[in-house]
């Protein structure tokens, strides 16, 4: 898997590297474990950052660029950073991802590269889409997600029982009925890239996940659960699935399920209410911890 890039990442050795980690949920975590698997394989020293990190003096030879789903109409921050990061550097590789060019940041960043950019997609609709939007990277490839690296042995041979549903609650929801009858429902993926262990964990404990959560289907197929993959809100999850998952016999796909209001609601707390409270609460435990000291 990833031949073409587990190539080109091998003849980077003894350059120096810089790895740029997108900010993201339990899911992009297991991306960067995958990620950091395939570096160690290949002996490829590198040095990491992450975007939300101190960049102002950052430049050199190489910048890998975790990708992965940063480049959608839901998040979208990087395209902006490597406009001005990116020309810092000889050389930037991006590593497997998916682009969502109805997001004009997403597109006119695509028609920015030049020929010190490779670009790796992860799926095949954003290869087409941008052959067809001609862009013209020194490479435009197609891989697979970093998170397939992963070595996911230790929670594939754990004791698994029922069925759980992994929905999320965001911008990418599609506001569907929730399947019933399952034994728990939960968000794993819910949380910082850097607590991928939260949504490993959660999946282990099953035979059976369902799940809108690309990551949370990855992740239950690379441990040999059965897998029932929804779509999103845009063409991601069905992307990966025909070009990643549809060969394994335990992974089946969903196109559409009813309309939920409940879910709906939902998500609209999440979006919207959710940000806003968390922020309250920072505000006044910042005021209790000044007015205590």
């Amino acid at each position: 898997m990833n031949g073409a890039l587990t190539k080109l990442l091998s003849e980077l050795r003894g350059r120096e590297v810089v790895a740029l980690l997108n900010r993201g949920n339990r899911g992009d975590g297991l991306i960067h474990m995958g990620g950091r698997r395939l570096l160690a394989e290949v002996g490829l020293e590198h040095r990491e950052v992450y975007e939300t990190g101190d960049l102002q003096n950052l430049g050199g030879d190489v910048l890998l660029v975790y990708g992965a789903g940063a480049m959608s109409r839901g998040t979208n921050t990087l395209p902006k950073l490597l406009k001005k990061l990116g020309r810092r550097f000889a050389e930037v590789i991006i590593l497997p991802s998916s682009f969502d060019l109805s997001e004009s940041r997403v597109r006119s960043f695509a028609e920015t590269w030049d020929r010190h950019y490779t670009v790796f997609c992860r799926e095949m609709v954003s290869f087409v889409a941008l052959k067809e939007q001609k862009v013209t990277p020194k490479a435009l490839l197609l891989g697979h997600d970093l998170a397939f690296h992963a070595d996911l042995s230790e929670w594939a041979a754990r004791p698994h029982q029922g069925a759980a549903g992994l929905f999320r609650q965001d911008n990418e929801a599609t506001y569907s009925s929730l399947p019933p009858d399952l034994d728990e429902y939960r968000d794993a993926s819910y949380g910082s890239d850097r607590e991928p262990e939260g949504l490993l964990d959660f999946v282990a404990k099953f035979d059976e996940i369902h799940t809108d959560r690309c990551h949370g289907a990855i992740s239950a197929a690379m441990m040999g659960r059965r897998v029932v993959f929804y779509r999103n809100n845009y063409f991601k999850n069905r992307a990966i699935y025909d070009h990643s998952l549809a060969s394994m016999t335990n992974v089946r796909f969903v196109e559409k399920m009813p309309f939920s209001f409940r879910q709906f609601l939902r998500s609209l707390y999440w979006v919207r209410m959710r940000p806003v409270e968390m922020k309250a609460r920072r505000v006044v435990q910042g005021r209790a911890a000044t007015s205590s000291a």
